[in-house]
Protein backbone atom coordinates (compact mmCIF):
# COMPACT_ATOMS: atom_id res chain seq x y z
CA UNK A 1 0.00 0.00 0.00
CA UNK A 2 2.96 2.28 -0.47
CA UNK A 3 3.04 5.53 -2.46
CA UNK A 4 -0.70 6.05 -2.37
CA UNK A 5 -2.93 8.78 -0.98
CA UNK A 6 -4.05 6.67 1.96
CA UNK A 7 -4.66 9.02 4.85
CA UNK A 8 -6.02 9.17 8.39
CA UNK A 9 -5.08 7.15 11.44
CA UNK A 10 -3.94 3.56 11.53
CA UNK A 11 -7.06 1.66 12.67
CA UNK A 12 -6.62 -0.42 15.84
CA UNK A 13 -8.58 -3.14 14.02
CA UNK A 14 -5.36 -4.00 12.17
CA UNK A 15 -4.48 -5.81 15.37
CA UNK A 16 -7.02 -8.48 14.45
CA UNK A 17 -4.81 -9.62 11.54
CA UNK A 18 -2.91 -11.91 13.85
CA UNK A 19 -1.24 -13.94 11.09
CA UNK A 20 0.10 -10.92 9.21
CA UNK A 21 3.86 -11.11 8.70
CA UNK A 22 4.43 -7.97 6.60
CA UNK A 23 2.85 -4.52 6.80
CA UNK A 24 4.06 -1.80 4.44
CA UNK A 25 2.32 1.58 4.21
CA UNK A 26 5.08 3.88 3.03
CA UNK A 27 4.95 7.43 1.68
CA UNK A 28 1.25 7.90 2.17
CA UNK A 29 -0.55 10.48 4.34
CA UNK A 30 -1.07 8.59 7.58
CA UNK A 31 -1.47 10.76 10.66
CA UNK A 32 -1.94 10.31 14.39
CA UNK A 33 -0.20 7.92 16.74
CA UNK A 34 0.57 4.22 16.56
CA UNK A 35 -2.23 2.19 18.18
CA UNK A 36 -0.97 -0.09 20.93
CA UNK A 37 -3.30 -2.84 19.68
CA UNK A 38 -1.12 -3.24 16.60
CA UNK A 39 1.86 -4.25 18.68
CA UNK A 40 0.01 -6.36 21.22
CA UNK A 41 -1.58 -8.69 18.68
CA UNK A 42 0.61 -8.59 15.56
CA UNK A 43 3.21 -10.79 17.17
CA UNK A 44 3.96 -12.70 13.95
CA UNK A 45 4.93 -9.56 12.05
CA UNK A 46 8.41 -9.74 10.52
CA UNK A 47 8.43 -6.55 8.44
CA UNK A 48 6.91 -3.21 9.46
CA UNK A 49 7.48 -0.28 7.08
CA UNK A 50 5.70 3.02 7.75
CA UNK A 51 8.29 5.41 6.27
CA UNK A 52 7.36 8.82 4.94
CA UNK A 53 4.04 9.52 6.62
CA UNK A 54 2.96 12.09 9.23
CA UNK A 55 2.81 9.78 12.23
CA UNK A 56 3.59 11.37 15.58
CA UNK A 57 3.77 10.78 19.30
CA UNK A 58 5.98 8.26 21.01
CA UNK A 59 6.96 4.83 19.77
CA UNK A 60 4.83 2.65 22.11
CA UNK A 61 6.64 0.41 24.57
CA UNK A 62 4.36 -2.38 23.31
CA UNK A 63 6.68 -2.61 20.28
CA UNK A 64 8.72 -5.08 22.33
CA UNK A 65 5.95 -7.63 21.85
CA UNK A 66 6.73 -7.86 18.11
CA UNK A 67 9.64 -10.14 18.83
CA UNK A 68 9.64 -11.67 15.32
CA UNK A 69 10.42 -8.39 13.58
CA UNK A 70 13.46 -8.49 11.32
CA UNK A 71 12.90 -5.07 9.68
CA UNK A 72 11.49 -1.97 11.36
CA UNK A 73 11.30 1.22 9.30
CA UNK A 74 9.61 4.23 10.90
CA UNK A 75 11.79 6.83 9.19
CA UNK A 76 10.63 10.23 7.92
CA UNK A 77 7.76 10.73 10.33
CA UNK A 78 7.32 12.95 13.38
CA UNK A 79 7.83 10.45 16.20
CA UNK A 80 9.06 12.14 19.36
CA UNK A 81 10.10 11.42 22.96
CA UNK A 82 12.55 8.71 24.01
CA UNK A 83 13.18 5.38 22.36
CA UNK A 84 11.48 2.74 24.53
CA UNK A 85 13.83 0.39 26.34
CA UNK A 86 11.61 -2.47 25.15
CA UNK A 87 13.25 -2.14 21.75
CA UNK A 88 15.83 -4.49 23.22
CA UNK A 89 13.23 -7.30 23.06
CA UNK A 90 13.33 -7.29 19.24
CA UNK A 91 16.00 -9.95 19.20
CA UNK A 92 15.34 -10.98 15.58
CA UNK A 93 15.81 -7.44 14.26
CA UNK A 94 18.33 -7.07 11.44
CA UNK A 95 17.43 -3.59 10.09
CA UNK A 96 16.38 -0.57 12.18
CA UNK A 97 15.46 2.70 10.45
CA UNK A 98 14.29 5.57 12.64
CA UNK A 99 15.89 8.46 10.74
CA UNK A 100 14.32 11.89 10.18
CA UNK A 101 12.04 12.02 13.20
CA UNK A 102 12.01 14.08 16.41
CA UNK A 103 13.25 11.42 18.81
CA UNK A 104 14.96 12.69 21.96
CA UNK A 105 16.94 11.40 24.90
CA UNK A 106 19.56 8.69 25.08
CA UNK A 107 19.84 5.60 22.93
CA UNK A 108 18.82 2.91 25.46
CA UNK A 109 21.51 0.50 26.59
CA UNK A 110 19.11 -2.33 25.75
CA UNK A 111 19.99 -1.83 22.09
CA UNK A 112 22.99 -4.04 22.84
CA UNK A 113 20.61 -7.01 23.06
CA UNK A 114 19.90 -6.86 19.31
CA UNK A 115 22.52 -9.48 18.47
CA UNK A 116 21.38 -9.89 14.83
CA UNK A 117 21.26 -6.18 14.00
CA UNK A 118 23.17 -5.38 10.80
CA UNK A 119 21.90 -1.90 9.83
CA UNK A 120 20.94 0.96 12.16
CA UNK A 121 19.90 4.39 10.83
CA UNK A 122 18.90 7.05 13.35
CA UNK A 123 20.11 10.21 11.60
CA UNK A 124 18.37 13.57 11.89
CA UNK A 125 16.73 13.26 15.26
CA UNK A 126 17.37 15.01 18.57
CA UNK A 127 19.05 12.08 20.32
CA UNK A 128 21.39 13.14 23.10
CA UNK A 129 23.54 11.91 26.00
CA UNK A 130 26.30 9.35 25.66
CA UNK A 131 26.45 6.51 23.19
CA UNK A 132 25.92 3.44 25.44
CA UNK A 133 28.88 1.13 25.90
CA UNK A 134 26.55 -1.78 25.05
CA UNK A 135 26.75 -0.66 21.43
CA UNK A 136 29.91 -2.75 21.37
CA UNK A 137 27.80 -5.90 21.77
CA UNK A 138 26.38 -5.46 18.25
CA UNK A 139 28.88 -7.83 16.71
CA UNK A 140 27.00 -8.14 13.40
CA UNK A 141 26.39 -4.44 12.83
CA UNK A 142 27.76 -3.22 9.49
CA UNK A 143 26.33 0.34 9.33
CA UNK A 144 25.71 2.68 12.26
CA UNK A 145 24.41 6.05 11.13
CA UNK A 146 23.68 8.77 13.69
CA UNK A 147 24.39 11.96 11.75
CA UNK A 148 22.82 15.26 12.89
CA UNK A 149 21.86 14.48 16.46
CA UNK A 150 23.13 15.85 19.78
CA UNK A 151 25.00 12.80 21.07
CA UNK A 152 27.68 13.89 23.54
CA UNK A 153 30.49 12.43 25.58
CA UNK A 154 33.29 10.22 24.35
CA UNK A 155 33.05 7.43 21.83
CA UNK A 156 32.96 4.25 23.97
CA UNK A 157 36.07 2.11 23.75
CA UNK A 158 33.77 -0.89 23.30
CA UNK A 159 33.16 0.28 19.75
CA UNK A 160 36.38 -1.52 18.89
CA UNK A 161 34.59 -4.86 19.38
CA UNK A 162 32.25 -4.26 16.43
CA UNK A 163 34.31 -6.35 14.06
CA UNK A 164 31.84 -6.30 11.14
CA UNK A 165 31.38 -2.53 11.08
CA UNK A 166 31.83 -1.02 7.60
CA UNK A 167 30.49 2.50 8.19
CA UNK A 168 30.32 4.74 11.25
CA UNK A 169 28.52 8.01 10.56
CA UNK A 170 28.31 10.58 13.35
CA UNK A 171 28.50 13.92 11.53
CA UNK A 172 27.43 17.02 13.48
CA UNK A 173 26.90 15.67 16.97
CA UNK A 174 28.48 16.85 20.22
CA UNK A 175 31.08 14.13 20.70
CA UNK A 176 33.97 15.13 22.96
CA UNK A 177 37.16 13.60 24.30
CA UNK A 178 39.73 11.70 22.30
CA UNK A 179 39.11 9.24 19.49
CA UNK A 180 39.66 5.87 21.20
CA UNK A 181 42.60 3.88 19.86
CA UNK A 182 40.30 0.84 19.75
CA UNK A 183 38.73 2.26 16.59
CA UNK A 184 41.84 0.94 14.87
CA UNK A 185 40.56 -2.59 15.58
CA UNK A 186 37.81 -2.08 13.00
CA UNK A 187 39.88 -3.47 10.17
CA UNK A 188 36.88 -4.05 7.88
CA UNK A 189 35.67 -0.45 8.08
CA UNK A 190 35.39 1.46 4.82
CA UNK A 191 33.96 4.83 5.91
CA UNK A 192 34.51 6.81 9.13
CA UNK A 193 32.65 10.14 9.36
CA UNK A 194 33.23 12.06 12.61
CA UNK A 195 33.30 15.61 11.25
CA UNK A 196 31.85 18.59 13.10
CA UNK A 197 32.01 17.38 16.66
CA UNK A 198 34.19 18.46 19.60
CA UNK A 199 36.74 15.67 19.45
CA UNK A 200 40.17 16.59 20.78
CA UNK A 201 43.62 15.21 21.32
CA UNK A 202 45.76 13.45 18.71
CA UNK A 203 44.61 11.46 15.71
CA UNK A 204 45.34 7.86 16.80
CA UNK A 205 48.11 6.27 14.80
CA UNK A 206 46.10 3.03 15.06
CA UNK A 207 43.83 4.33 12.29
CA UNK A 208 46.58 3.38 9.88
CA UNK A 209 45.80 -0.29 10.58
CA UNK A 210 42.38 0.10 8.95
CA UNK A 211 43.46 -1.37 5.64
CA UNK A 212 40.01 -1.27 4.00
CA UNK A 213 39.32 2.38 4.85
CA UNK A 214 38.41 4.49 1.82
CA UNK A 215 36.92 7.57 3.56
CA UNK A 216 38.29 9.22 6.72
CA UNK A 217 36.60 12.52 7.62
CA UNK A 218 37.64 14.18 10.89
CA UNK A 219 37.22 17.82 9.84
CA UNK A 220 35.73 20.46 12.11
CA UNK A 221 36.90 19.15 15.47
CA UNK A 222 39.50 20.20 18.05
CA UNK A 223 42.12 17.62 17.12
CA UNK A 224 45.72 18.65 17.78
CA UNK A 225 49.34 17.51 17.57
CA UNK A 226 50.77 16.21 14.31
CA UNK A 227 49.26 14.14 11.54
CA UNK A 228 50.37 10.56 12.31
CA UNK A 229 52.74 9.05 9.78
CA UNK A 230 50.88 5.73 10.13
CA UNK A 231 48.00 7.12 8.05
CA UNK A 232 50.24 6.37 5.10
CA UNK A 233 49.54 2.68 5.73
CA UNK A 234 45.83 3.08 4.91
CA UNK A 235 46.58 2.72 1.22
CA UNK A 236 42.97 2.35 0.09
CA UNK A 237 42.08 5.88 1.25
CA UNK A 238 40.34 7.93 -1.43
CA UNK A 239 39.13 10.80 0.78
CA UNK A 240 41.00 12.30 3.74
CA UNK A 241 39.58 15.40 5.43
CA UNK A 242 41.50 16.75 8.43
CA UNK A 243 40.66 20.43 7.93
CA UNK A 244 39.39 22.89 10.57
CA UNK A 245 41.27 21.39 13.49
CA UNK A 246 44.30 22.45 15.52
CA UNK A 247 46.83 20.15 13.87
CA UNK A 248 50.47 21.24 13.82
CA UNK A 249 53.76 20.27 12.25
CA UNK A 250 54.64 19.14 8.74
CA UNK A 251 52.53 17.10 6.33
CA UNK A 252 54.01 13.61 6.64
CA UNK A 253 55.77 12.40 3.53
CA UNK A 254 54.15 9.00 4.18
CA UNK A 255 50.89 10.41 2.82
CA UNK A 256 52.59 10.04 -0.54
CA UNK A 257 51.91 6.31 -0.23
CA UNK A 258 48.19 6.93 -0.61
CA UNK A 259 48.11 6.23 -4.31
CA UNK A 260 44.32 6.05 -4.51
CA UNK A 261 43.72 9.37 -2.74
CA UNK A 262 41.38 11.66 -4.66
CA UNK A 263 40.42 14.29 -2.08
CA UNK A 264 42.82 15.66 0.56
CA UNK A 265 41.60 18.54 2.75
CA UNK A 266 43.88 20.14 5.36
CA UNK A 267 42.80 23.78 5.40
CA UNK A 268 42.37 25.90 8.54
CA UNK A 269 44.80 24.16 10.81
CA UNK A 270 47.42 25.94 12.90
CA UNK A 271 50.31 25.58 10.50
Amino acid sequence: MSNNLISGNLPPALGKLQFLDQLSIERCALTGTLPAEMFVYLTKLKVLKLRGNHLEGSIPFHIGMMNQLSLLDLGENMFSQNLPTQIGSLTQLETLKLDANLLTGAIPSEIGQLSLLAYAYMDENELSNHLPSQIGDLSRLTILSLNYNAISGSLPTEIGRMGQLLELNMIANELAGEIPTQVGNLIRMKELWLNYNNLEGPIPSELGAMGELTILVLAGNLLNQTIPTHLGLATKLEMLWLSQNGLTGPIPRELGNLGKLLDLSLFQNRK
